[in-house]
């Protein structure tokens, strides 16, 4: 093993601080850490969310494009809106009923700006909600709750032929959101400023 790091056993016994975490530093080598850890793992939100938004950012959702490859589908349509093919950056923020989740959850939160599609939002999250500010952090909940509240509409008008308003969802989220936030006494603060709904 040490050979692999440029050592050899004598001059690790030589050595006066031996550090575990050093000698297995070189031997993984030097790795960029990865942007989106940041909205994945340090989220508050319920595990679930946090999966579905994993999949999502590694495009990974078993959306109608996706199947098509291996499977033959007779309707590509979007479910939510039944206007253009499904694929994830139609289904996630591109799709009407998506624009109009997305847009009042944006109001709820305060963020003055239009909904963009998935490749901008993505963008903008690591950039502004990467830290640990009560808002960052509510944002990165949002974001997580909100994918896999779309992703779970989306399978509830297929599979069960069930279907809720947008505002339905968006409500349903705001509420799981304050749930989830009373666990952290500084989001509990922050959250009551946003005890409404749009």
């Amino acid at each position: 093993m040490f050979k692999k790091i440029g050592l050899h056993e004598t001059d690790v016994a030589a050595m006066t601080k031996y550090s575990i975490k050093d000698i297995y530093g070189a031997y993984r080598g030097e790795f960029q850490k990865v942007p989106l850890r940041r909205i994945v793992w340090n989220n508050n939100g319920q595990p679930k969310w946090t999966f579905i938004l994993f999949l999502a950012l590694h495009r990974k959702l078993q959306t109608k494009e996706r199947i098509a490859c291996w499977a033959n589908l007779d309707n590509m349509d979007c479910v939510l809106c039944k206007q253009e093919n499904e694929d994830i950056d139609h289904l996630l923020f591109e799709c009407m009923y998506d624009k109009q989740v997305w847009s009042n959850l944006l109001a709820w939160q305060n963020i003055r700006r239009e909904v963009w599609n998935w490749k901008h939002e993505v963008q903008w999250a690591i950039e502004n909600a990467t830290g640990k500010t009560a808002q960052q952090e509510v944002y990165r909940m949002t974001l997580a709750g909100g994918v896999y509240h779309l992703w779970k509409e989306r399978n509830a008008r297929i599979f069960k032929e069930s279907s809720r308003s947008a505002d339905q969802v968006v409500k349903q989220l705001i509420r799981e959101i304050h749930v989830r936030a009373r666990r952290v006494s500084r989001l509990d603060r922050y959250m009551k400023d946003l005890n409404f709904y749009p």
